[in-house]
């Protein structure tokens, strides 16, 4: 009699088991079911939520990692609807893309590059006479580095930057950091140098030089601004014209890329066409007022400069 009801009680494991393994699965097609729907509907919200189930499912099983993949690649593209950029980049890293088409890949590197320019920006510190010096950004709590290294993926706005040369000397300086801009900061040393003669003179020849660079810049971005909204009237006339669904969903996200980048180049080419009349207005200033003292010290004195692909 005991053998008996320990057979039956491992029946009943063994089945309660099976049922349990199988819950996962049934889960996942019910939910990845839902969520596909409701992408193709274009409620990405309500997607996202299904989504992000399905891939905590598919965790828990074995041999799923190429679904998993796909499934994190739909997260991302439902951030990227909803208009969660740094959402959407974090989630587009997450993606397996060995896992998934050649195509899908492309299209992932193309997404993050596209978000990290349009949610930050690049610094490069020029240390001048003191290239072994080490930068820190400490309101940003980033680990101080050396000179030679870029500062990528920073927040725009401004930005306090301390650079303190290996005898000590400390300089202080806000940095000014713009979405899709490789901005140059120069370290200003002045307090280690010993005041020269005309420095009226060299004051209004670095005025003028970050004048003009300033208008240039703010020219090239204009014309950057320009191309990009004959782009977008280009991927709006493929709208009209697209022969799938797909198609024309794809016209649909260049037209709107194509606007987006057009703004913003707008914007920044604005910035500098009005950095560069200020610096105009203080180089005429130093011209006019004629050799002078240098100053001592550059303390919260900033020098930019703009690079281009």
């Amino acid at each position: 009699m005991t053998a008996a009801l320990f057979r039956v009680a491992l029946l009943v494991l063994l089945a309660g088991a099976a049922r349990a393994a199988q819950a996962p699965e049934k889960r996942v097609r019910q939910i990845g079911q839902e969520a596909g729907q409701a992408f193709s509907a274009g409620d990405y919200e309500r997607a996202l939520v299904a989504y992000d189930e399905v891939a905590g499912l598919l965790q828990q099983l074995e041999g799923r990692d190429v679904e998993l993949a796909y499934v994190r690649y739909n997260i991302a593209r439902c951030h990227d609807e909803l208009g969660h950029g740094a959402a959407a980049l974090e989630a587009y890293e997450r993606v397996d893309v060995d896992r998934l088409p050649p195509e899908y890949a492309d299209e992932v590197d193309r997404r993050v590059a596209d978000l990290e320019r349009r949610l930050y920006g690049t610094l490069v510190v020029d240390c001048g006479a003191h290239p072994d010096a080490r930068v820190e950004l400490p309101d940003l709590g980033l680990a101080p580095q050396g000179c030679a290294w870029p500062w990528r993926r920073l927040p725009p706005g401004q930005h306090r930057l301390v650079a303190t040369a290996p005898d000590g000397v400390r300089v202080e300086l806000s940095v000014g950091v713009l979405a899709g801009v490789e901005g140059v900061a120069r370290v200003p040393w002045l307090d280690a140098v010993a005041p020269a003669e005309g420095g009226g003179r060299a004051l209004a020849w670095g005025l003028t030089g970050g004048s003009v660079a300033a208008l240039i810049a703010g020219g090239v971005f204009n014309v950057l601004a320009r191309d990009d909204v004959r782009d977008g009237d280009g991927a709006l006339d493929r709208q009209r014209v697209a022969p799938s669904p797909e198609k024309y969903d794809a016209a649909v996200r260049d037209t709107a890329a194509a606007y987006d980048r057009a703004e913003e180049r707008a914007v920044v080419s604005y910035v500098l066409f009005g950095t560069g009349a200020l610096l105009g207005a203080g180089a005429l200033w130093a011209w006019l007022a004629g050799d002078g003292p240098a100053p001592e010290a550059a303390t919260g004195t900033l020098g930019l400069g703009w690079t281009f692909p």
